[in-house]
């Protein structure tokens, strides 16, 4: 499969979750001094993330959180 613009925009809408998650759960952390866990930043992230199928979004989030806890 080669490159396309819509997984050029996929890749991105990615990228954007990444960081949306990433910002949120350090945000958290430093306010409340407690960890986000893994389901409840893809209840407040995920559901409904525009141009990503859900399950993709979720697997946004477990990549965060995978290479956070690495």
């Amino acid at each position: 499969m080669g490159r396309t613009d819509r997984l050029d925009r996929l890749a991105g809408r990615a990228g954007d979750l990444w960081s949306t998650v990433a910002k949120w759960h350090w945000r958290f952390v430093d306010r409340q001094g407690d960890w986000l866990s893994k389901g409840q930043a893809q209840t407040l992230y995920c559901k409904g993330y525009d141009g990503l199928h859900s399950q993709s979004a979720q697997a946004v989030a477990d990549s965060f959180y995978d290479s956070s806890m690495a």
